[in-house]
């Protein structure tokens, strides 16, 4: 009996935290690698317009300072503002920027990100 309980208990759970209608968090470690690609693809994209070649293999990114502005309890979307860290060569950069993180289908995640220029 103890075992069907317990058996019962931890399907429970596992199909409650299979609906779960929250995307991840702001400091997910998937959401940040995202973030990062997002803006290192947009950085490059930039550069190239100006007609400038960057060594990939010399750009460093990352954020910090991460902290979620707003969560929508509807949707479970979350809004984040964090910092850019640019470093190429011996130049260091830091930019604010902010992004939106939605769960998407299949477990999925959607994240757009703002203040590149």
């Amino acid at each position: 009996m103890k075992k069907i309980l317990i058996l019962s208990l931890l399907t429970t759970i596992i199909i409650i935290s299979g609906c779960n209608k929250m995307a991840p968090g702001c400091d997910n470690s998937e959401v940040i690698k995202t973030v990062i690609d997002l803006s290192s693809s947009e950085l490059q994209r930039q550069l190239n317009v100006l007609g400038k070649q960057v060594d990939t293999k010399k750009l460093k990114l990352d954020i910090d300072t991460i902290r979620t502005a707003e969560t929508n309890k509807d949707t479970g979307s979350h809004s984040c503002k964090a910092n850019l860290n640019i470093k190429y060569e011996n130049n260091q950069q830091q930019y604010p920027i902010t992004y939106t993180v939605e769960k998407a289908e299949k477990g999925q995640f959607y994240v757009e990100v703002y203040g590149l220029r």
